[in-house]
């Protein structure tokens, strides 16, 4: 028998053509008594009239989002959903009341959850790891002493070199392209440092050992291997000047009784240990320009040699080509050689004099010279064959100082001042 449907309603109408934003409807309560009732039947034919359009209108949808997108999108949607679904869930009341459980479920997101767990106790462990590393590394760093931290202190590498910092780094373009770095963990400028401090502080080699974090045979070895080139590299500062330089350069103080002066002489003997155990010892002639420049330095001779004859085999005397003085702050045997190139030389007299400021000045020149701390001691037996090298570095280094002319200018300066003042 066929039932005479009722016109569907707009409201019908809007649920079927909307029917993807409506939910599943709920199931239909229980049946009555009655076996053929017209009212459910109705209802029934409704429900499942419903269900087709939805079911239709999805699979249309879908099928256009796959014409539109691709296979391929369409494809990752699917997966994406089946990655969101890859570990069903139980519901949260289930669990609590313990009813309804999937353990397969539970067992499956048990395992994710540990692989994740083991994952980030791994990472973390190696994050540890690697600070602690970085951790010694930097305590390490700041533990020894190296260029990178002192390149800043203009007045720390003053007092470790006895250089300022635009003379170390000139030094430093000159000699790190023409030697051989002995440790390859250091830079160029650290050998250098290591140079340097030993020279002007004269410390061990086993002191600058445990300051820069190793053995005192690899500091022999960098001594031994820099001052040598060191020494090449510097030894055209030390140059005889002509008569015009040293008159223009020479400070006031001179220019009346030592007009003619053109360096102060002097012979100074260094102690030098023998791999024997036992000391020797070694002079060497020098000579510096009123403004402070040493303009000669001869090798070292042994004391059996008289000064007369070290002079002589030196070339000095060949160095003056016109009458001059020589001043020195004790008497050498050498007048009458002198006296046949017509050089004339000046000792200081005895007590107070008026020219005490003069020979202050000469004091202070040849100072700077003996004053590098290697030469306040024995120098070690390691350090006896290459001597004259050495002192050929102590003695360049010295020339890039700079120069004691400014200050007596201004000390005359400020003494006229006062005469004026008066």
């Amino acid at each position: 028998m066929l039932l005479s449907l009722p016109a569907l309603k707009k409201s019908d109408t809007d649920t079927a053509s909307e029917c993807d934003k409506v939910e599943d409807p709920p199931e239909p309560p229980e049946p009555p008594t009655a076996a053929h009732d017209p009212a459910l039947e109705q209802q029934r034919t409704a429900a499942d009239l419903k269900e087709s359009c939805k079911k239709a209108f999805q699979k249309s949808r879908r099928n256009i989002h796959t014409e539109q997108c691709g296979p391929s999108m369409a494809n990752e949607t699917l997966k994406k959903k089946e990655d969101k679904v890859l570990v069903p869930k139980s519901s949260f009341k289930d669990i609590i009341t313990g009813k309804n459980i999937n353990y397969q479920d539970l067992k499956m997101q048990h395992s994710v959850l540990y692989q994740a767990y083991t994952k980030l106790l791994a990472e973390a462990q190696q994050l540890r790891t690697d600070n602690e590393k970085l951790r010694n590394s930097l305590q390490s760093d700041f533990s020894k002493l190296s260029y990178r931290f002192l390149k800043w202190d203009a007045k720390q590498i003053r007092f470790l070199t006895g250089l300022p910092s635009v003379a170390f780094d000139w030094l430093l373009s000159r000699i790190e392209y023409n030697v051989i770095r002995v440790h390859p963990e250091f830079k160029a400028e650290d050998h250098l440092l290591i140079v340097l401090m030993k020279l002007k502080m004269g410390l061990c080699d086993d002191d600058l050992g445990y300051r820069f974090r190793m053995s005192g045979e690899i500091i022999t070895a960098i001594c031994q291997t820099w001052i040598p080139t060191l020494a090449v590299l510097l030894s055209p500062l030390i140059e005889w000047q002509s008569d015009d330089v040293i008159h223009k350069s020479k400070p006031d103080i001179f220019k009346t009784k030592f007009r003619k002066c053109c360096c102060f002489l002097d012979c100074v003997e260094f102690a030098v240990a023998t791999p024997k155990g036992a000391t020797k010892h070694v002079k060497y002639f020098v000579s510096t320009t009123p403004a402070g420049a040493i303009s000669f330095l001869a090798p070292g001779f042994n004391r059996s040699v008289s000064e007369q004859q070290a002079l002589k085999m030196s070339g000095f005397f060949e160095l003056f080509k016109t009458p001059s003085q020589i001043l020195a702050s004790r008497t050498f045997a050498i007048k009458e050689e002198l006296a046949k190139i017509r050089v004339t030389l000046h000792t200081p007299a005895r007590g107070f004099t008026a020219d005490s400021a003069v020979w202050s000045h000469v004091n202070v020149v040849l100072g700077w010279w003996k004053d590098f701390g290697i030469f306040q001691t024995a120098v070690p037996a390691s350090y006896e064959e290459m001597m004259n090298d050495v002192v050929m570095a102590c003695a360049a280094l010295t020339n890039l100082k700079m120069s004691l002319v400014p200050n007596v200018v201004k000390n005359q300066k400020r003494k006229r001042k006062r005469k004026d003042a008066v």
